[in-house]
This record gives C-alpha cells, sequence and structure tokens, in this order.
C-alpha cells in the first residue's frame, strides 16, 4: 500500500505510527465536565459521532514530522467542548511584537471572547476577530470589537469584500483544521502584501508528551487526537506548509519548560492516591525534566507574506453573520 501524502509538505513520506481506539478516546470525554450539561453517554456519543470510525490511525511524515490523523475529523460546531478562554505564553509573544510595530490591521482567527483583541487594540491596532462560535463573536461584539462568525475552510463576504490585513494570528487553531489547505488559501485572500502572520500551537516536544500519565494515549495526551486535535505539527512541518501558501517562517519559538510547574502537573496527571505519592512522583519527574529535551506546552511562529495579495476564483461562498 502507497504511503498517504503528508498535508503539510506533500510528500509520500507518512507511514503509520499508532492505532487508537475511538471507543476509548470517547470514554476519555466522556469522564469530563467539559460539555455543559451533557451525560457522559451523551458526549461519549458526541466523539463517536463526530470521528466516523471505530479507529483513528495517526501517521507520521518522516520528512517533516507532521503526525496527522485518518480519518482527520473535528468535532461539530454543536459539539465542541466549553473550554475557559485565557492568553497562553503564545499570545504573550504575538503581544510583545506588536507593541512594537505600527498601527496594524490585525485579524485573529480563532478569537474566541476577544481578549486577545482587547490587548492588541490596547496597543493601538485596529483589530477584527473571526470564530465559528456565535456566543462568543457576540461577547466580542458587546466588547466594542468588530468579529464575524465564519468557517474560514470556505469562502466567505469577508474574503470577498476586498478587506486586507497586515497581521493575521491563529493560536491554538491549526491543529484542529480538516482542511488547512483550504484555510490558508482564505488566509492568503486576507494578507497584505509583506503582513506577518503570528501562529501559536501545542509544541510536539512538549512535557506531557515526554512521560507516560494519566491522560495518555498512545504516544500522546488523549486530547491531542480527534475529535480535538486532527494535526500534530512540528516547526518543520510548519515551514513546508506555510511555504506553499506564500509565507516566509523568521520566528520559532518554543514556550520555555518551568520543571516545578511541569513536574506538578505530570504528578497531578497521575492522579496518586496521596499526597507523598505525588510528592515522590513530582520530585522524580523534576528530576528526569532536567536531563531531558522537553518544552513547555506551545509553539509560537511569525513568518511574512512573500506573495501578492490575491483572490480565490469561483463559487461556494458562505455568508458571515
Amino acid at each position: 500500500m502507497a504511503s498517504p501524502t503528508c498535508p503539510a509538505c506533500l510528500l509520500p513520506d507518512a507511514q503509520l505510527f499508532e492505532t487508537l481506539d475511538t471507543a476509548a478516546l470517547a470514554r476519555r470525554w466522556g469522564a469530563l465536565q467539559m460539555h455543559g450539561e451533557a451525560a457522559s453517554a451523551e458526549i461519549e456519543r458526541f466523539v463517536i459521532e463526530d470521528i466516523g470510525s471505530p479507529t483513528v490511525e495517526i501517521y507520521r511524515c518522516a520528512s517533516c514530522g507532521l503526525e496527522f490523523a485518518s480519518p482527520m475529523r473535528t468535532w461539530s460546531a454543536s459539539h465542541y467542548p466549553h473550554e475557559e478562554h485565557r492568553l497562553g505564553w503564545d499570545h504573550e509573544q504575538a503581544l510583545r511584537e506588536l507593541a512594537e510595530m505600527p498601527p496594524s490591521r490585525v485579524l485573529d482567527v480563532g478569537c474566541a471572547d476577544g481578549q486577545f483583541l482587547a490587548r492588541a487594540a490596547a496597543l493601538g491596532h485596529t483589530v477584527t476577530g473571526v470564530d465559528f462560535s456565535p456566543d462568543d463573536i457576540q461577547t466580542c461584539r458587546s466588547r466594542g470589537f468588530e468579529a464575524y462568525v465564519a468557517d474560514l475552510s470556505r469562502r466567505n463576504a469577508l474574503v470577498d469584500s476586498n478587506r486586507r490585513f497586515d497581521v493575521i494570528t491563529l493560536f491554538q487553531v491549526i491543529e484542529h483544521l480538516e482542511a488547512p489547505d483550504l484555510v490558508f488559501e482564505q488566509l492568503g485572500n486576507l494578507a497584505a502584501p509583506g503582513a506577518s502572520l503570528m501562529l501559536g500551537c501545542p509544541s510536539a516536544r512538549r512535557y506531557t508528551r515526554a512521560f507516560v500519565h494519566g491522560d495518555s494515549a498512545g504516544s500522546s495526551d488523549f486530547w491531542d487526537s480527534p475529535p480535538q486535535h486532527s494535526l500534530r505539527w512540528t516547526p518543520a512541518a510548519l515551514e513546508a506548509f506555510t511555504a506553499r501558501h506564500g509565507w516566509s517562517v523568521g520566528h520559532v519559538a518554543f514556550e520555555p519548560l518551568e520543571p516545578m510547574h511541569a513536574a506538578a502537573h505530570l504528578a497531578g496527571l497521575s492522579k496518586y492516591g496521596s499526597n507523598w505519592e505525588r510528592r515522590f512522583a513530582a520530585l522524580s519527574y523534576r528530576l528526569r525534566l532536567r536531563f531531558g529535551a522537553a518544552t513547555g506546552i506551545r509553539l509560537y511562529l511569525r513568518a511574512i507574506n512573500v506573495m501578492p495579495s490575491r483572490k480565490s476564483p469561483g463559487s461556494n461562498e458562505q455568508s458571515i453573520s
């Protein structure tokens, strides 16, 4: 059987890496309280419906290191878990760079309730947000920001309006995509010549992948697979993928590891029964982390648009609201 094509570098160098049981993933999600008032059995049904396959195969590209799922499926909009919105290390990296830039037109893709928009606007930038959640977009608008409900894997009125942005940000978005090429085609239509792309995603070298713990499923955290994540990015994969869409990567950074915090987190995930067991485990993790190559949770990348602004022909428009 021929190797599948890597979604990042497009080389046929991907090999089957591991196979995960959908029902087991569903049970993990069912045990969490992240879907409002939905019962565990209903949450498990959400997972099984959205994945649509009894197993999930994870492939790894030998060329760029991208790990991608088959089927590459993520939550439907009505099933997405309720998460607390807060800014992370990657947001702060982007805000430090925005603080050094002249007033710019900033588009935040996956803007949630607008916390990043507020911080960027306070720096003097003109901000616009896009998200699939009507509730989050309503919150953004109530805070006085321009924001739209839209699916950027399809053409929409924002793209066709000839708007162009000097900075496009995506934080914790690219790992969720089912159709990354379609999304980045649209971003190319929205980017001004020379625009900056500021992107954050989980680090493939993060400490929660370095050790087996209570949230592990195969080689990674259970949430690092469908229906939550369809793609596990490396810097090489991001560089190859963004280059195909007209972006030149200028800066990549890993969130620094904080050994004490990471060790305590790992000990907590391992669900030890007594305080002394957790303390001993935390000490053990801390010692092992000192001699490893693990990073913090997130990865940050900045790239520059090196392709002239363009518009994609064709139909299949979808309105935004």
